[in-house]
């Protein structure tokens, strides 16, 4: 996670405790007939209550709950009810367990369970990755609980260690395989799988980024191939655009493009030809000009190959099947998406956020018509079904579609598809995202069949 990313986090995730200097009052009478309504996320219950109201986890308006200095035994499990609690005080009482659904509370910046009888704290308290500040003094615990806890950053370092040693839920069931031929339809001896997988850069896979995950299912040897840099690309073509300069040569992305042979010629007795693109664009969405002019360079990238090819095997270029997998870190309503799938994009859509990439698409690319449209060469199809893969991509803060297999239209169709994950082992086993034990990214697999509309020959 870069410098800038975790600020945004902790931007995003910004916690403000609760006062202690906080006051309320009960509205009078006349208030209430005149219509005022209170509004109040904060609960405090003193006496030396024993057993508390059921009543309660019915709020789930409650940002903090102070339960402190009663005589509680036990924290009922429906504690988890109470899912937008941010501060949640349960000091100076006789608990001597809690609840393993308090793990659910993942929203809990500020945990205070001190001076209890607590003799073990449950694995679940490690799945509370925004927690900030855990109180436990002045409980029975184990040594070794108490060894981590008061070392320098013992917080993160205990939650850390629960998290390692949390049982780890049921696999999930197998994802459906869904077919998508029409009645009837055979397939060619020629149909092929595709998969588009973007799996954890080493340098990402970080407690900070998820923390809801173990340390153990982040691990993994990356191996590295010769890839394009589309930075270098951008300094090929800045042509004294600062825009081009600050935003887009400044983004490590990368793609690699593969040519493939098929060992079958077609009924004319030419060498067939599939070219297959692998991509990935820059993540932010503040900059999703950048993305559509890494989208452009691919583009233009594999047009000049594909023209290469076509002279070398005397074929027309519209006669090269095309398949690109890409984690274009868009979804399907951006301009990333609508210039591969239709061809072609206003310079003003909102996507370029008034930037202007004019020069390298008139000079460098020749796309830009009068009508101020990029027009690509060639336009693609998509080969999945958000009806039966609604996301590619779940972390704590985001679902959606950002990963994609588009193909061409004109020579090629999906004969199958793989599924989702079920959405009933999601919601079952409370996962608030990806990367998991189970699921080794933060991003999961789109695994398509594609087959040839033309029947080739023996």
């Amino acid at each position: 996670m870069s410098a800038n990313s975790k600020q945004r986090f902790k931007d995003k995730y910004k916690y403000k405790p609760p006062d202690p200097r906080r006051s309320h009052r009960i509205l009078s009478a006349e208030e209430i007939t005149s219509g005022k309504v209170s509004k109040w996320s904060e609960l405090k219950i003193e006496s030396n209550v024993r057993i508390l109201s059921p009543k309660i986890f019915g709020m789930r308006f409650l940002t903090a709950l102070y339960l402190n200095d009663n005589k509680l035994t036990a924290l009922p499990s429906e504690i988890n009810l109470l899912d937008n609690l941010t501060y949640l005080d349960v000091s100076n009482n006789n608990l001597r367990s809690l609840p393993t659904s308090i793990g659910d509370l993942v929203n809990l910046r500020e945990l205070n369970i001190s001076n209890n009888n607590l003799r073990r704290l449950p694995n679940e308290i490690g799945k509370l990755f925004l927690l900030q500040q855990l109180r436990l003094q002045g409980n029975p615990l184990p040594p070794e609980i108490s060894s981590i806890y008061t070392e320098t950053n013992g917080t993160n370092k205990l939650l850390l260690y629960l998290l390692d040693n949390l049982e780890v839920c049921p696999q999930p069931p197998s994802r459906d395989w869904i077919c998508l031929q029409e009645s009837g339809q055979e397939l060619t001896p020629y149909a092929f799988t595709v998969m588009c997988y973007n799996v954890l850069c080493e340098k990402y896979a970080t407690r900070a980024s998820y923390g809801y995950c173990p340390s153990w299912a982040l691990a993994f040897t990356l191996v590295k191939e010769d890839l394009i840099e589309f930075n270098h690309l951008a300094m090929m073509h800045a042509e004294k655009s600062e825009d081009m300069i600050n935003r887009v040569m400044t983004k490590d992305n990368i793609a690699m493009i593969s040519v493939l042979r098929i060992n079958k010629a077609d009924g004319s007795g030419k060498q067939l030809r599939l070219i297959v693109a692998n991509a990935h664009m820059h993540w932010d969405p503040e900059f999703s000009d950048v993305k559509i002019v890494q989208t452009v360079m691919l583009v233009h990238e594999i047009y000049s190959l594909m023209k290469t090819i076509a002279s070398e095997i005397d074929c027309a270029v519209s006669e090269i099947p095309l398949v690109v997998c890409a984690d274009l870190n868009s979804l399907p309503s951006s301009a990333v998406v609508e210039v591969l799938t239709s061809g072609n994009v206003s310079v003003k859509h909102p996507d370029f956020k008034g930037k202007s990439y004019d020069g390298y698409f008139n000079n460098s690319c020749n796309i830009l018509t009068g009508e101020n449209d990029l027009v690509l060469p060639f336009k693609l199809a998509q080969a999945t079904n958000q009806d039966f893969l609604p996301y590619t991509n779940m972390t704590y803060d985001f679902t959606g579609v950002i990963d994609y297999i588009l193909f061409s239209g004109k020579l090629l169709y999906p004969s199958g598809m793989l599924g989702g994950y079920s959405q009933a082992w999601v919601e079952e086993n409370k996962i608030v995202g990806y990367p998991h034990p189970h699921v080794p990214s933060d991003h999961i697999s789109v695994l398509v069949e594609l087959d040839f509309k033309f029947i080739m020959q023996d």
